[in-house]
């Protein structure tokens, strides 16, 4: 992607944020507002982009693993 079309994630903004504990596995997720930049020919284009992210974890001994993120 970067080389191809010069894509490049310029910021990402977190909120809604929420944590669910269900023993040794947690589910996050949140909203992520995105900004892009890609070349298409030859012309910088920007771009935004709003999701809600959920990614799962499990504790492996003191860290917290993820295990499936989906957009």
């Amino acid at each position: 992607w970067e080389r191809d079309d010069g894509f490049h994630v310029l910021d990402c903004l977190s909120t809604e944020r929420r944590v669910d504990l269900y023993g040794d596995a947690a589910v996050f997720s949140h909203v992520v507002l995105t900004t892009v930049r890609s070349t298409r020919d030859g012309e910088f284009t920007t771009a935004q982009s709003t999701e809600r992210e959920t990614i799962v974890l499990m504790r492996s001994g003191a860290d917290w693993i993820a295990v499936h993120e989906h957009l």
